[in-house]
């Protein structure tokens, strides 16, 4: 049962001009273990006690939570007060606050052909090609086009009065920035937000055409003084997880989680990651726009399906982060959707040049709607194991070429291990196809040889 108690602050926060995780001093994120013998309230009395006991004048517990993915709080605490709060055994972690930031085979009667696709949307085609696709503008997916299924957008934010969306959008948790109180539903900066959502499941732009599309709105991105906190974040991936539970939808919904976590909070990311595979909710996360491998940033988890970004081209784009963490590869360059339209009345100009972008943000809804493509064939829909059986049988396997930055970065003979395992998305659409798919490897197709590299694919192309 989601509970949260929260007094409200309003702070100033300062635009971040070093780093793009403003660390907070003596605030931190306490995550309690899973004891049942803890009694969270308990243990807030005790904290607020030795803090007050120390004669600080720090606030003490500022909010707190309890949810299906863990126990915790945020609190104001003077050093020694932390020091004796990380030494308790009620305790599994403690990390200084700090801002976060958005990164950036079914059968032949069963599938609808789109051949008037914008040309341009080059991506669509690419998910549902078993092999270089002979039309630059069809999209092959299956006729229950996601009916049933939940994409819970954990974002900045669903502009859902936009045609894109038909009125798919359920506005969930809304973060309300205290300058902006409009901010938790339309208006504010949704850019972000609803760029991603007009990619897993827009009308026009979208994979999974007809997905319910549920708005976890957990800051807002864009606007200087509006930073996105960690402990929004909390509340938000805790309300999804919570929501999905109580309404018995674990098989139907995926959560897609764009947000680049600092490195220190990896154990607590990977501690709700496992607290939710537990559950049966399956989340897709992007790789991060670093350049680096997974393996030293926070999606390196089993618990989650890591989506890294490649172009038209099958390049894997320059900022993508790579390695063997990488679950699957999806388009992340020059992709189109849908912009804010808010955005575009309150700055009077586009924050964005053009309706195209570039990043592993945007190649994370690509397999998010896939997912829930699979999930509405049925209707049992699927697990995460499921899932990732799924992905496994119908993922390509085609030479990922590394881009100009890995090269520049990772010596040759290091390339193919930095690229391992980097399966090519696919929904199925076009069935197995001849470049491999269904683990058993197999030979090229079309020019294409496979190697250990993969590409995600909807199976949409028999």
């Amino acid at each position: 049962m989601w509970k949260i108690a929260r007094r409200l602050l309003l702070l100033v926060c300062l635009l971040c001009t070093v780093s793009c995780h403003q660390k907070k001093h003596g605030h931190y994120h306490v995550v309690l273990k899973d004891h049942p013998e803890t009694k969270l309230h308990d243990h807030i009395c005790w904290v607020n006690k030795i803090n007050q006991d120390s004669g600080s004048g720090h606030f003490g517990i500022k909010n707190y939570y309890e949810c299906s993915i863990g126990r915790g709080y945020f609190a104001h605490l003077s050093d020694e007060t932390a020091r004796d709060t990380e030494q308790s055994d009620e305790v599994l972690h403690i990390v200084q606050q700090s801002t976060l930031s958005f990164t950036s085979a079914p059968s032949k009667e069963d599938i609808i052909v789109d051949d008037k696709m914008d040309p341009k949307n080059w991506a669509l085609t690419a998910i549902s090609s078993s092999n270089p696709p002979k039309r630059k503008n069809e999209y092959k997916y299956h006729k229950s086009q996601a009916t049933g299924t939940y994409i819970y957008i954990v974002d900045s934010g669903i502009q859902s009065d936009d045609r894109e969306f038909e009125g798919r959008v359920v506005h969930g948790y809304g973060y309300a920035d205290p300058y902006d109180l409009q901010s938790a539903t339309n208006g504010g900066d949704l850019s972000h937000g609803t760029f991603v959502a007009g990619i897993a499941g827009g009308v026009r732009h979208g994979v999974a055409k007809n997905t319910t599309l549920v708005d976890v709105k957990i800051g807002a991105d864009f606007f200087p003084g509006h930073e996105l906190w960690d402990s929004k974040a909390v509340e938000g991936i805790c309300w999804a997880a919570d929501h999905i539970l109580q309404n018995k939808r674990t098989k139907k919904s995926v959560i897609n989680f764009t947000v680049d976590l600092p490195k220190e909070y990896c154990p607590v990311f990977h501690w709700w990651l496992q607290n939710m595979a537990k559950d049966g909710i399956t989340v897709v996360g992007a790789a991060g726009n670093n350049g680096i491998d997974v393996k030293d940033n926070c999606m390196g988890s089993p618990d989650i399906i890591t989506v890294g970004a490649y172009d038209k081209d099958f390049n894997a784009w320059n900022f993508s982060n790579y390695g063997t963490g990488v679950d699957i590869w999806a388009p992340g360059v020059n992709v189109r959707s849908v912009l804010s339209q808010a955005v575009l009345d309150r700055m009077g100009r586009r924050p964005w040049p053009k309706d195209t972008e570039d990043g592993t943000s945007f190649a994370a809804p690509h397999v998010a709607g896939i997912i829930a493509g699979w999930m509405g064939e049925t209707e049992e829909g699927m697990s995460p194991i499921q899932v990732r059986e799924k992905l496994d049988e119908l993922s390509l396997r085609r030479f990922l070429k590394p881009g100009d930055l890995i090269r520049a970065k990772v010596p040759e003979k290091e390339r193919k291990y930095r690229l391992a395992n980097a399966r090519i998305a696919y929904n199925g659409a076009d069935g197995p196809g001849e470049q491999g798919g269904g683990g058993g490897g197999g030979g090229g197709g079309g020019g294409y040889r496979i190697a250990s590299d993969r590409i995600a694919h909807n199976g949409a192309d028999s």
